[in-house]
């Protein structure tokens, strides 16, 4: 199982440049957030973000609706997803 999730992750990292990064802004690795406290973000999708370098809830509350759909396919989520989950709304709340 471990070795199947870390192909998953290579395949996602590689997805990395897709991403607009003018948008939701570069990653400070030096501070990452607990994604996990997002509905829907378990610890592999967050490892699954985390390979994309997103790792923060400022990142997450700055997609816009084109970011929204190339991060949700990216880490390989149903159409939608991201949005049916109101992953921006709760991560604009958890930085308050």
């Amino acid at each position: 199982l471990m070795v199947r999730e870390e192909l998953v992750l290579e395949r996602i990292a590689l997805r990395v440049h897709q991403v607009d990064w003018k948008v939701i802004g570069d990653a400070d690795f030096d501070e990452s957030d607990d994604l996990t406290k997002i509905d829907g973000i378990d610890k592999f999708v967050e490892r699954k973000l985390n390979a994309l370098e997103i790792i923060s809830f400022e990142q997450i509350s700055r997609m816009d609706a084109r970011n929204m759909e190339i991060i949700n396919n990216a880490i390989e989520f149903p159409p939608g997803r991201i949005e049916k989950q109101g992953w921006i709304d709760k991560a604009t709340e958890l930085m308050i």
